[in-house]
Formats: C-alpha cells, sequence, structure tokens
C-alpha cells in the first residue's frame, strides 16, 4: 500500500475477468468506472465498460491460497484500486472511479489501518455525496474532504495530538464499525460507541467551527440515512461495554493515535 500514486496509475495493472478464463489485465490509468458487487465469497470490483470484475487468474489463486501463510493476493488488489478513487452511488450501486489527478502522493497516505477491523478508506466522495461522512458498502471508507478526516490525516503521524485530533482519529477509524451495513440502524461495535462518545465529551467545542461539530450524516448500504447528533454522541458515552472487548478496541486504536 506505499506504492506512490502515480506509479499504481502509470505502471501497475489489475487482473479481470468474465468467466474466471478470460482474463485480461487492464492498466489502471486506463479503468474508468468500476462498480461495486457482491460475488459468492466476499464482494469485487466490475468494469463497467467490458463488464469484468476483478479476479486473479486461476494460476496466481492457486498459489494465493497455498501453503500456510496466505499473500491475500486479490486483496491487495482490491485496496489499491480503492486508493485510487473516487466514490459516487447511482440509485443503489456503489461506483469508484480512478482518479488520474491524485492530491497525495503515496496511496498509504489515504488508508487507515485497524489491527483488530481491516482498514479505513479515505475516499473522495462526489457530487451529491459530500454531505455525508461515510457512506456504507462492503468496506470501510470515510468522506476525504470532511473537516474531522482532514484533521484525522494531517495528524495522524504526530506522537502527541490534541483533544480534537484524537477525536478526529478515533471518528475516522470508528464509524464504519458503528454503522450496520445490514440493518436500519446504529446498533454496532459498543466498543467504539463507548470510545467515541468518550472522546466527544473531552472536547470545548465552543473553541471550533461549525463544520466540525455535529450533526455527521452517513449512509447505510440499503440507502437509508442516519444522522448522528450531539445527544447520540453523548449517550454513547454512556454505554458500558464489556472490558475485554473495550481493552481490545483501545489496543486497536492506539495502533493509530
Amino acid at each position: 500500500m506505499n506504492l506512490k500514486v502515480k506509479s499504481i496509475l502509470n505502471s501497475v495493472s489489475f487482473p479481470f475477468a468474465s468467466t474466471g478464463t478470460d482474463h485480461v489485465w487492464l492498466l489502471a490509468s486506463g479503468i474508468g468506472s468500476l462498480e461495486v458487487v457482491q460475488d459468492e465469497n466476499d464482494w469485487t470490483l466490475v468494469d463497467q465498460s467490458s463488464g469484468k470484475a476483478a479476479d486473479l487468474p486461476p494460476d496466481l489463486k492457486e498459489w494465493d491460497q497455498s501453503g500456510s501463510e496466505h499473500p491475500m493476493v486479490f486483496w491487495y488488489v482490491k485496496s489499491l484500486l480503492l486508493a485510487i478513487s473516487s466514490l459516487e452511488v447511482d440509485t443503489d450501486r456503489i461506483i469508484l472511479k480512478i482518479e488520474s489527478e491524485q492530491t497525495f502522493e503515496r496511496a498509504s497516505e489515504k488508508v487507515f489501518s485497524r489491527s483488530l477491523g481491516g482498514l479505513v478508506y479515505c475516499i473522495r466522495y462526489l457530487e451529491g455525496m459530500e454531505k455525508y461522512f461515510s457512506i456504507g458498502s462492503y468496506f470501510s471508507s470515510v468522506n476525504q474532504n470532511h473537516p474531522l478526516t482532514k484533521i484525522a490525516l494531517k495528524s495522524r503521524y504526530l506522537s502527541t495530538k490534541d483533544a480534537i485530533q484524537d477525536f478526529a482519529t478515533c471518528f475516522v477509524m470508528g464509524i464504519p464499525n458503528v454503522v450496520c451495513t445490514d440493518r436500519d440502524d446504529l446498533d454496532c461495535d459498543n466498543r467504539w460507541k463507548k470510545y467515541i462518545g468518550s472522546k466527544y465529551i473531552s472536547i470545548d467545542w465552543s473553541k471550533y467551527h461549525d463544520s466540525l461539530k455535529p450533526p455527521y450524516l452517513v449512509r447505510l448500504r440499503n440507502g437509508k440515512e442516519i444522522v448522528i447528533s450531539d445527544l447520540i454522541l453523548k449517550e454513547w458515552q454512556m454505554i458500558i461495554p464489556e472490558k475485554e472487548e473495550f481493552l481490545d478496541m483501545i489496543s486497536d486504536v492506539d495502533s493509530e493515535l
């Protein structure tokens, strides 16, 4: 993930196929739009111009799945494509668009890693989607241009963070875990709710611009919108999760804080 974005766009090709055998390798810069779709195992990306889905050739797939240590090549394929894409919603379809112009030098600069919960991708949400802080899909993402996300990105390598930087980092990493993608509610992962709420109430919000303050709008995978308000964040602080779960989550967050 630490590749330079220009190198990915100009030098890296990705495998696509429609039947599992007719594989072609598409240069990143030549890919236009990709639809996020569920497949039999997990999810994949379908090239809108050819109808072919991202997929490893049989020999590479066999090598990837053999032995005790799996390189997870297909996971890296999807991760790299996500890291160089913007996102839009067409009715109920999540569409990624490969961006030839990038504001980040390396793909890793747009990704937050959670030791217990995979990756969170900071993606530019396109016209009509800018109002959302997070859009539910088969992967975790947040709005790259939201003021809180910008603070989290700029402060991610600081050895010491102030209260707003702490909250921004926690919110970026936690909200995709809190928002259920398969139910119409926020009834997920009390560990993150507790931690986000605790960080939220520690801030003197009178010092900050309204663009940083709640309400925050999120979109579930089924299209429903949910508003995360000041009241909800304060209620989250009152949650008492299981001790072991809370300690695991703190360890997860500390990998970024």
